[in-house]
Formats: structure tokens, C-alpha cells, sequence
């Protein structure tokens, strides 16, 4: 998986506990790896003053595990990066020289996003003697990549980004002349009591965003049901014993009071030394989401033992997620600005290979239009235009697991998956790397209809990202934060065990698959032994949640003839053996038209481009392709319509 932080894969230790009582303390040794390195990573901490001391969500412009970015590494400054103290830069956006440098000189220095490039920023506090710099969003939704722009090259101190509400705590009580310390950590601070809840290793629900029309009708849905569950690190030099994870749930309905509407909690009983380093206690119970209107859940845990802790900032973490009116989305979205949050680009295997990839919705009520597909990517050069390059196409599959012969095991194979919808976008004057697209979705056949959901249903939102071979690939967008592998696992482990696939991927070029491959592969499978289905065990603490969401009608609504049918495409013959002839007459002449075949996963095994075409014959070689069902897919004049077709061998 390549992208601009990090990966790897790592050894954890897990603890079943069911409420109130608790089991032997299985392990997961299936990886090789450090568990603290791979799931806590680096951590930067606020030490003082207490009121504000808390772990710090953050991330570097330096990648410690391959070397490779720009600025300094903070695992080779850490012994020069404890307790020490924070001060806010003059001029804060740090977009001229330094006025309060004296003050700077040998302290970490707080700087504003804004105006000017990270690398310029970074390099002015380097020259005025700070040891590092943690520049503070100025927008909501995180901390994302940091991109070194003309001098970042010369910048040799550690650069971090935090978020604004962090940032804003921090300037609070600088400005209020109080001393702020902080400390960069590969593991404890040193104290004899010290639980902490990882920064990322909460156990999330089943999607950031649902909408509310998935709640009515009787129960609750498997997917929609809540799991309690928090990886916990014993980061002090004692034992810790009688480990205590607490759960609160809240519910905010829109423009109303919260209320508290659930409280667990589950005991590990015997110690918990420090050489055990990680467990991850669970709830052994799924509960009912049983929201009444729009809203927002909050999900409140906590960490005690039988010892008081020395440092409480970390002891305690919440995470949040909607009911909307229309959105469906697995990354943090932003409600006011209509689109998925997305800090980080990702692709997986070799630049010049095509992969597929995107989150897992389950739809629990019928009738609804599929109206929007909103996404985002970049590029390695982070281009500034995008015009120019090749379309992406988004891609709705219906999976229905067992279905067309396939085992009814909670995998995604090839012959379950069903193409039924698509969103096409064409780069045009002002897209730009890091935007984010929202663009209609249409039927995947008739590209002059609409598509409606079917109840108690699975759908695929994937998007198509071609490879390149010419070293500036495109990336997708994603969240870089939200990790729900922590609800994968206990989900899987629980007494009413459940496998949850959430963000489906296949990353590898069609020549590198077993033979006979569609209509028996699984996606990418999980590393080791646990043969687990696209929750990617390396990819947990870099937050590999794809920012595609979906947005929804409010109401159900009927089938809509919303255009007239741009392509049609007529094939002979079909089922076929070795060569496959297609007809394609389009409605309108179009300057370029691309060819696609997408295999059961949705992996490109072929593609052409043809210029100036209105009516065209093609004739596509299926020696080489795998014995199943596969799709054609033209895309001209903006629109993309499929026709299904069979190959036997």
C-alpha cells in the first residue's frame, strides 16, 4: 500500500471480556512487529497545565518507519523533546520573520496554518532556534499531510500538525500567560501507574453517517447494532490490576438535549503487567441504535485500575457519529460544507497498477434514489490542475453474500457482487488534487435512469483509480484518523460473533491472480493467518477509511427516465470464449471514448481510448481473462453505461 505516511504490519495481544466478567487473555501472535510501534505509534503528549493535558491526534511531515518526507524525525530528537515548552510564534501564521525569536530559541514553536507554505513556516522557527513546530489547523475536521513546498527541503526539525479545537487550547492558555509543556513519546512518560486508551483504537459504529430513514420499521440490523470495545495500553512501570473499561452512550436528537441512554462496563480481573503492553477489552454484548429522528450519538469510554493513574490526560476518549437526512458515509463528514473530511491520499500496490476500492454500506429500508457519489483524489505531484487527465468512475456493486453459487461466509467473492449503478467524473478547468467531487449516480445499464436501493442490502461504494506509467499516479482520499478495526475484531470475537467488512479493496494487477480467479477471489485478504476480509491488520492506526459517501433521496421515490440514453452497446457473441465483439452507437459524437472491462471485484482487464467516435466496432481478446462474469463499461461525453457480459472456457 503506498501513500504519504505510513504502514506495516504488527503483533497485538487481545483480551475477550464479557460484561462484568472476563476470560483468559488469548493473544493474537499471527504478525510479525512491535504492537506499541504498530497500533500506538509516536506519541506527543501535553503534560501541563492539567486542565489541557491530553494526547495530541496529530501528523508529521517526517515518516520515522520509512524515512522518507520532509523536516526532522521526531524518533531520533526524542530524547531532546521532553517537558518542554510551548511558545506561540510572532506573527502567528509565521509568514515573516520572527519577532519573539529569543523566546522561540530552544522551546517547540506553535504556529497558525494559513497564507503561507508549511516548509516557509517551519523554516522560520528553525532559524529563530525551535526544536520543533506544530502548526495548528485552520479548519475544522483534523490534522492532514503536509505538503514541504519550496523550502521544507531545508527544514531539519520535527514538524507536526494538530487540530484547531487542540490548537485553540493550547493558544488559550498562552495567551493567558500560562506555561505549556509537552513531551514526545515512543511509549510511557515514565510514571509507576499509567493506563492509557490508544489514540485510535476505539470501537466505532457501524458507519461516521447514516441516514435516518435506515432506522424505521422493527429492530435493529446487524450492521447497525453498537460494540463496546477500546485497545488499552499499560504504558506506566507497574502492574496494573483489576483493569476497568467504562462505556456511556449519549444521544443529542437535532436541536435538542442529550441524554444518557446506555452505561457498561467490563473487568479484566487478574494483572496486567507492562510487559503485556496492549489489550483490548470488549463488551460481550451487540445493543440496539434505535434513533428517533436526526441526531448525533457520542460514545464516551474510560479506563481505570485499582491505582489512582499518574497521568489521567489519556484515560479517557469519545467518539461521535450521525443519523443524517441523506448521507451515508464511513469517513468523518463535514455537515456544513457537504462532503466527506479526507486528510491523507492512499493506493495500494504498484503506481502503474489499476486497484479498486471503497467503503461497505448496508441499506436497511428500499425505495431510495442512490443520488450522489462524493469522493476525492490527489495526486504524487499534487497537481494543480487536474484537467486534463483521465476520468475516475465510481462504481455501486450490490453484494448479496452466497449469492450465484458463492459460500455464504461473510467474504466478498467476485460472483456475489452485482454491478448496478456508476458516477463518472471528467476532470474539467479548475479540479483540482484534494478536491472533493460529488457526481450522480446512474443506472449502470441505462445511464437515463436513476437507481434505488433494495432492503436489507449491502452495496459497495468503490472507486475505479487507474494505475501510471508515467510516475504521478492518482490517489484516493481518506479520513486518516477513524480506525473501525477495533469493532471488526470484537465484533468477530463476541459470544453473537459477526464479521463486518468495511472498506473492500483489491490492489494487485490482473496477471499476478491465481488462475480461474474472479468467481472465487476474495478482496484483499487480511495478513497472517486470520484470513479476515479486507480489515487490514498494517493499515490500523493510519486511519485507511475511504472518504467516499453517498448521499440518498429523503423520501422513496420511483425509477426516473432523466435523459435520453446516451450509449447502447449491443455484444455477439455472448457467453464468449476468446473474442468478444461489441457494437456501440452513441447519441452524440464524443472527442474521446474509453473502453473499460471490470471483472466481478471491479479490477480493469482492459482498457482503450478512441477518439472522435459516434458509432464503433470492438473486438476485445478474452484468452487471458479468467472463465466468469464481467462488464463492459463505456465512457463518453461525460456518462458511463455497463453492459454484462459472460466469458466460459
Amino acid at each position: 500500500m503506498r501513500k504519504f505516511d505510513i504502514l506495516k504490519i504488527f503483533t497485538i495481544c487481545i483480551l475477550m471480556s464479557t460484561s462484568l466478567s472476563a476470560f483468559a487473555q488469548p493473544r493474537m501472535n499471527n504478525f510479525a512487529g512491535n504492537a506499541y510501534f504498530d497500533f500506538v505509534d509516536t506519541r506527543a503528549v501535553i503534560n501541563n497545565p492539567s486542565n489541557i493535558a491530553s494526547v495530541l491526534e496529530l501528523t508529521s511531515s517526517y515518516n520515522d518507519e520509512t524515512n522518507t518526507g520532509w523536516g526532522g524525525s521526531i524518533l531520533s530528537n526524542l530524547a531532546n523533546l521532553q517537558a518542554k515548552q510551548i511558545i506561540k510564534a510572532d506573527p502567528y501564521e509565521a509568514c515573516g520573520a520572527l519577532t519573539n525569536g529569543a523566546a522561540v530559541s530552544g522551546n517547540i514553536c506553535l504556529i497558525k496554518r494559513g497564507n503561507c507554505e508549511f516548509g516557509e513556516k517551519a523554516l522560520r522557527a528553525q532559524t529563530a532556534g525551535a526544536i520543533a513546530v506544530i502548526i495548528v489547523n485552520n479548519v475544522p475536521g483534523g490534522p492532514v499531510g503536509m505538503g514541504e513546498g519550496a523550502q521544507g527541503g531545508s527544514v531539519t526539525i520535527p514538524v507536526i500538525m494538530i487540530s484547531d479545537v487542540q490548537g485553540a487550547l493550547i493558544e488559550q492558555e498562552l495567551n493567558n500567560s500560562t506555561s505549556v509543556d509537552m513531551s514526545f513519546l515512543r511509549w510511557g512518560k515514565g510514571l509507576t501507574n499509567d493506563l492509557a486508551i490508544v489514540r485510535r483504537g476505539q470501537s466505532l459504529w457501524h458507519s461516521y453517517s447514516v441516514p435516518y430513514q435506515n432506522f424505521g420499521g422493527s429492530g435493529t440490523p446487524e450492521a447497525y447494532k453498537g460494540q463496546d470495545a477500546a485497545v488499552v495500553a499499560n504504558f506506566g512501570t507497574s502492574t496494573a490490576t483489576n483493569v476497568k473499561l467504562l462505556s456511556t452512550v449519549y444521544w443529542t436528537p437535532k436541536g435538542g438535549t442529550r441524554t444518557e441512554i446506555r452505561k457498561d462496563s467490563v473487568t479484566y480481573g487478574s494483572s496486567f503487567p507492562p510487559a503485556d503492553s496492549i489489550i483490548v477489552p470488549f463488551i460481550d454484548g451487540q445493543y440496539d441504535i434505535n434513533a428517533t429522528g436526526e441526531g448525533r450519538y457520542d460514545v464516551f469510554y474510560e479506563v481505570k485500575s485499582d491505582n489512582t493513574d499518574d497521568y489521567p490526560g489519556d484515560d479517557t476518549m469519545t467518539y461521535s457519529f450521525y443519523v443524517d437526512g441523506r448521507k451515508f458515509s464511513k469517513s468523518r463528514y463535514n455537515f456544513a460544507d457537504g462532503e466527506p473530511f479526507a486528510r491523507v491520499g492512499y493506493r495500494s500496490g504498484t503506481d502503474g497498477a489499476d486497484l479498486t476500492w471503497g467503503p461497505m454500506y448496508y441499506v436497511k429500508n428500499g425505495g431510495y434514489e442512490f443520488e450522489k457519489m462524493e469522493f476525492g483524489i490527489s495526486t504524487s505531484a499534487n497537481a494543480l490542475s487536474l484537467e486534463g487527465r483521465s476520468d475516475i468512475l465510481g462504481l455501486i456493486y450490490k453484494w448479496v453474500d452466497g449469492a450465484n453459487g458463492g459460500l455464504t461466509d461473510s467474504f466478498v467473492q467476485a460472483v456475489e457482487l452485482d454491478l448496478v449503478g456508476t458516477a463518472n467524473k471528467v476532470f474539467v478547468s479548475g479540479d483540482s488534487s484534494g478536491d472533493m467531487y460529488s457526481v450522480d449516480i446512474r443506472d449502470a445499464f441505462d445511464d437515463s435512469k436513476t437507481i434505488n436501493s433494495e432492503a436489507n442490502t449491502w452495496y459497495w461504494a468503490a472507486i475505479a483509480l487507474p494505475g501510471s506509467s508515467t510516475g504521478d499516479p492518482v490517489f484516493l482520499l481518506c479520513d486518516g484518523q477513524l480506525n473501525y478495526f477495533t469493532r471488526h475484531w470484537a465484533r468477530i470475537k463476541s459470544t453473537n460473533s459477526w464479521r463486518e467488512t468495511y472498506a473492500p479493496l483489491f490492489g494487485d494487477v490482473y496477471s499476478n491472480l491465481a488462475s480461474s480467479a474472479p468467481n472465487s477471489t476474495i478482496m484483499y485478504p487480511f495478513e497472517g493467518t486470520l484470513d479476515e476480509d479486507s480489515a487490514r491488520f498494517s493499515n490500523q492506526k493510519d486511519g485507511l477509511v475511504p472518504s467516499v459517501a453517498l448521499q440518498m433521496s429523503l423520501f422513496p421515490v420511483g425509477v426516473k427516465q432523466i435523459s435520453e440514453k446516451s450509449v447502447d452497446i449491443n455484444f455477439y457473441p455472448n457467453p464468449v470464449t476468446d473474442i468478444l465483439n461489441a457494437d456501440i452507437n452513441l447519441s452524440e459524437t464524443a472527442d474521446e471514448v474509453t473502453y473499460r472491462v471490470i471483472d466481478g471485484l471491479g479490477r480493469i482487464v482492459y482498457t482503450k481510448v478512441v477518439n472522435n467516435v459516434k458509432t464503433d466496432k470492438v473486438s476485445i481478446s478474452t484468452d487471458d481473462m479468467a472463465a466468469g462474469n464481467y462488464n463492459l463499461i463505456v465512457t463518453a461525453n461525460g456518462s458511463s453505461v455497463a453492459k454484462k457480459f459472460t466469458i466460459v472456457k
